[in-house]
């Protein structure tokens, strides 16, 4: 059996939500023998003893409970605080969450950090559920476990739903993978290179075509290589996470596309799912 886990950043005020999303998780797959994955629960606040009781009580699997580090879900040191929170406010109307500081420090938590967790260690795969999202297919059987149907086809990332990024969310985030693509030869291969390149509307221009990652299920290990380290590393030390809003979904989608073969990447067609 995989060592997988369903992992949820929540708040304690998504309680009812998570409820929600985990029922339909239950019924529709983990309550079967076969699977009953551990949930891991993280939050950038300690979770209530409610919460705690109600999640626990929703299923039979383990649940288990961590912490965001502070550090990890606030600013570096190299980003002006007063200038972030002067582009969120010129933001706020243009754009989905553009005057959310939460939102980007969710977003630079996905991209870079979450994978490191003490709460990830013994697991080599996560599946990503949000609050009050849907799954409206069952999965029975042991043949239709992604986890195992991924594992035994050397997959690295499993997707449902492919989104358009909105252009003003991430203006400098393209030219800064190009950039890393060309100080880094040795993590991609000629070939990798040019199909990420490649575009329809010239090499120079990124669609914004994304794997939604509200749902994705994940080979930890990929995540923790060096080559998406460097990645993140050279992400993070720009200002897009902050003074633009750069998401996760994208930033994890160009890593995949540098960094993967294409048969690598699982289209789970056969999940029914809406967020």
């Amino acid at each position: 059996k995989p060592r997988a886990c369903i992992l949820i950043l929540a708040r304690n005020s998504d309680l009812h939500g998570v409820l929600s999303s985990v029922g339909q998780l239950e019924r529709r797959f983990n309550a079967a023998p076969h699977a009953r994955y551990p949930y891991c629960y993280l939050n950038d606040r300690p979770f209530s003893l409610k919460f705690r009781a109600a999640v626990t009580a929703a299923t039979a699997a383990p649940c288990f409970f961590g912490l965001v580090p502070q550090e990890h879900w606030s600013y570096p040191p190299h980003i002006n605080v007063s200038r972030a929170a002067e582009l969120r406010q010129a933001a706020r109307r243009r754009m989905p969450y553009g005057g959310s500081e939460s939102y980007r420090f969710m977003c630079r938590y996905f991209s870079g950090f979450f994978f490191d967790h003490p709460l990830l260690e013994g697991f080599d795969w996560y599946w990503r559920v949000e609050p009050d999202v849907h799954f409206m297919c069952n999965l029975p059987g042991r043949e239709r476990d992604p986890f195992r149907h991924m594992q035994a086809s050397n997959q690295s990332l499993a997707w449902t739903i492919v989104m358009d990024e909105v252009p003003s969310t991430i203006p400098s985030l393209w030219p800064e993978v190009q950039q890393w693509l060309a100080d880094n030869p040795q993590h991609a291969t000629q070939q990798q290179r040019q199909r990420v390149l490649a575009s329809p509307y010239g090499r120079s221009r990124f669609t914004g075509c994304h794997f939604w990652s509200n749902f994705e299920v994940g080979r930890l290990s990929f995540f923790r290589s060096k080559a998406y380290r460097s990645f993140f590393a050279h992400l993070d030390a720009g200002t897009g996470f902050f003074y633009e809003r750069w998401g996760d979904a994208p930033v994890h989608t160009l890593a995949a596309a540098a960094l993967l073969h294409r048969d690598q990447i699982h289209f789970a067609r056969d999940i029914g799912y809406k967020h």
